[in-house]
Protein backbone atom coordinates (compact mmCIF):
# COMPACT_ATOMS: atom_id res chain seq x y z
CA UNK A 1 0.00 0.00 0.00
CA UNK A 2 1.38 3.23 -1.39
CA UNK A 3 0.32 6.47 -0.40
CA UNK A 4 2.14 10.13 -2.04
CA UNK A 5 1.43 13.59 -0.83
CA UNK A 6 1.45 16.79 -3.15
CA UNK A 7 2.99 20.03 -1.67
CA UNK A 8 4.19 23.15 -3.21
CA UNK A 9 2.84 27.08 -3.03
CA UNK A 10 -0.94 27.44 -3.88
CA UNK A 11 -0.75 27.91 -8.41
CA UNK A 12 2.12 25.90 -7.93
CA UNK A 13 -0.30 22.45 -9.80
CA UNK A 14 -1.07 20.48 -6.85
CA UNK A 15 -4.88 20.25 -7.44
CA UNK A 16 -4.30 19.89 -11.54
CA UNK A 17 -2.10 16.85 -11.51
CA UNK A 18 -4.07 14.99 -9.00
CA UNK A 19 -7.06 15.57 -11.43
CA UNK A 20 -5.67 14.36 -13.60
CA UNK A 21 -4.05 11.37 -11.97
CA UNK A 22 -7.38 10.86 -10.86
CA UNK A 23 -8.82 10.68 -14.52
CA UNK A 24 -6.00 8.78 -15.55
CA UNK A 25 -6.12 6.10 -12.83
CA UNK A 26 -9.77 5.75 -11.65
CA UNK A 27 -9.12 3.47 -9.14
CA UNK A 28 -7.23 5.67 -7.42
CA UNK A 29 -8.47 7.65 -3.76
CA UNK A 30 -7.83 11.39 -4.05
CA UNK A 31 -7.62 12.82 -0.36
CA UNK A 32 -8.49 16.67 -0.87
CA UNK A 33 -6.46 19.53 1.11
CA UNK A 34 -9.25 20.08 3.49
CA UNK A 35 -10.55 16.45 4.35
CA UNK A 36 -12.65 18.34 6.90
CA UNK A 37 -15.18 20.40 6.46
CA UNK A 38 -13.47 24.33 7.09
CA UNK A 39 -14.76 26.78 8.91
CA UNK A 40 -15.40 29.94 7.35
CA UNK A 41 -12.21 31.19 8.47
CA UNK A 42 -9.76 28.39 8.75
CA UNK A 43 -7.47 28.70 11.97
CA UNK A 44 -4.00 27.05 12.90
CA UNK A 45 -5.90 24.67 14.71
CA UNK A 46 -8.34 23.82 12.32
CA UNK A 47 -5.50 22.86 9.46
CA UNK A 48 -3.33 21.10 12.79
CA UNK A 49 -6.32 18.44 13.11
CA UNK A 50 -7.35 18.43 9.33
CA UNK A 51 -4.03 17.07 9.44
CA UNK A 52 -4.12 14.86 12.02
CA UNK A 53 -7.19 13.26 10.47
CA UNK A 54 -5.18 12.79 7.45
CA UNK A 55 -2.99 10.81 9.42
CA UNK A 56 -5.29 8.16 10.57
CA UNK A 57 -5.75 7.44 7.28
CA UNK A 58 -2.26 7.37 6.31
CA UNK A 59 -1.98 4.94 8.72
CA UNK A 60 -4.32 2.96 7.94
CA UNK A 61 -3.04 1.72 5.16
CA UNK A 62 -4.33 1.83 1.23
CA UNK A 63 -3.08 3.64 -1.83
CA UNK A 64 -3.76 7.25 -2.05
CA UNK A 65 -2.70 10.45 -3.65
CA UNK A 66 -2.91 13.46 -0.84
CA UNK A 67 -3.43 17.21 -1.82
CA UNK A 68 -1.30 18.35 0.84
CA UNK A 69 -0.90 17.54 4.65
CA UNK A 70 1.30 17.71 7.92
CA UNK A 71 4.01 19.73 5.99
CA UNK A 72 2.34 22.65 4.25
CA UNK A 73 1.13 23.55 7.63
CA UNK A 74 4.28 23.16 9.46
CA UNK A 75 6.07 25.33 6.48
CA UNK A 76 3.67 28.08 6.61
CA UNK A 77 4.56 28.36 10.64
CA UNK A 78 7.96 28.40 10.08
CA UNK A 79 7.58 31.36 7.28
CA UNK A 80 5.37 33.41 9.13
CA UNK A 81 7.65 32.71 12.43
CA UNK A 82 10.52 32.90 10.33
CA UNK A 83 13.43 31.03 11.63
CA UNK A 84 15.26 28.11 9.42
CA UNK A 85 16.43 25.53 10.19
CA UNK A 86 15.84 21.29 10.05
CA UNK A 87 16.03 22.17 14.28
CA UNK A 88 13.53 23.80 13.92
CA UNK A 89 10.89 21.93 11.84
CA UNK A 90 11.50 19.24 14.95
CA UNK A 91 10.61 21.89 17.08
CA UNK A 92 7.36 22.96 15.40
CA UNK A 93 6.15 19.32 15.03
CA UNK A 94 6.41 18.94 18.40
CA UNK A 95 4.71 22.27 19.35
CA UNK A 96 1.53 21.67 16.68
CA UNK A 97 1.24 17.66 16.91
CA UNK A 98 3.22 16.35 19.59
CA UNK A 99 4.81 14.37 17.84
CA UNK A 100 5.88 13.13 14.04
CA UNK A 101 2.80 11.85 12.23
CA UNK A 102 2.82 9.04 9.92
CA UNK A 103 4.88 9.39 6.81
CA UNK A 104 3.41 8.85 3.57
CA UNK A 105 5.50 6.53 1.11
CA UNK A 106 6.71 9.88 -0.96
CA UNK A 107 6.25 13.39 -1.29
CA UNK A 108 6.31 15.52 -4.64
CA UNK A 109 6.92 18.80 -4.34
CA UNK A 110 6.26 21.00 -6.84
CA UNK A 111 8.34 24.00 -6.69
CA UNK A 112 6.93 26.77 -9.14
CA UNK A 113 8.52 29.74 -10.41
CA UNK A 114 5.09 30.94 -11.39
CA UNK A 115 3.57 30.87 -7.98
CA UNK A 116 6.31 32.76 -6.43
CA UNK A 117 6.30 35.44 -8.51
CA UNK A 118 2.56 35.51 -8.41
CA UNK A 119 0.10 35.01 -5.71
CA UNK A 120 -2.69 32.37 -6.35
CA UNK A 121 -4.13 32.48 -2.83
CA UNK A 122 -5.85 35.22 -1.42
CA UNK A 123 -5.49 34.69 2.14
CA UNK A 124 -3.19 34.97 4.75
CA UNK A 125 0.50 36.26 4.07
CA UNK A 126 0.27 35.16 0.61
CA UNK A 127 0.23 37.87 -1.34
CA UNK A 128 3.76 39.25 -0.16
CA UNK A 129 6.49 37.57 -2.30
CA UNK A 130 8.98 37.62 0.54
CA UNK A 131 6.62 35.35 2.41
CA UNK A 132 6.58 32.92 -0.29
CA UNK A 133 10.25 32.51 -0.66
CA UNK A 134 10.33 31.99 3.59
CA UNK A 135 7.18 29.49 2.81
CA UNK A 136 9.09 27.94 -0.33
CA UNK A 137 12.38 27.82 1.57
CA UNK A 138 10.92 26.14 4.70
CA UNK A 139 9.08 23.58 2.40
CA UNK A 140 12.47 22.53 1.34
CA UNK A 141 14.01 22.47 5.25
CA UNK A 142 10.09 20.19 6.08
CA UNK A 143 10.86 17.58 3.46
CA UNK A 144 14.57 17.26 4.06
CA UNK A 145 13.58 16.47 7.78
CA UNK A 146 11.14 13.75 6.86
CA UNK A 147 13.60 11.36 5.58
CA UNK A 148 10.64 10.34 3.46
CA UNK A 149 11.47 10.29 0.05
CA UNK A 150 10.66 13.36 -2.21
CA UNK A 151 11.02 14.79 -5.34
CA UNK A 152 10.69 18.35 -6.29
CA UNK A 153 9.61 19.57 -9.96
CA UNK A 154 9.28 22.11 -11.78
CA UNK A 155 6.95 24.11 -13.90
CA UNK A 156 8.57 22.24 -16.86
CA UNK A 157 8.55 18.69 -14.82
CA UNK A 158 5.01 17.88 -14.40
CA UNK A 159 4.85 14.52 -16.53
CA UNK A 160 8.53 13.51 -14.36
CA UNK A 161 5.87 13.82 -10.96
CA UNK A 162 3.25 11.93 -12.89
CA UNK A 163 5.73 9.18 -13.79
CA UNK A 164 6.63 9.67 -9.90
CA UNK A 165 3.83 9.70 -8.80
CA UNK A 166 2.41 6.34 -10.55
CA UNK A 167 5.98 4.15 -10.20
CA UNK A 168 5.31 5.30 -6.08
CA UNK A 169 1.79 4.48 -6.04
CA UNK A 170 2.88 0.95 -8.39
CA UNK A 171 0.38 1.84 -11.07
CA UNK A 172 3.25 2.71 -13.91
Amino acid sequence: MSTVVLEGLPGAGKTTLARRLSQALPHLAVVPELALPAPSRPTLEFFVTNDTHKARVIGAGGTALYDRYWPSTVAYVLAEEQPTGRRRVADAVERLYGRPLPEPTAYVFLDSPRALERSYATDGLFGQRDFRERLRTAYHDVLAWTGTPSLVAGDDETEIADRYVRNCLGTA
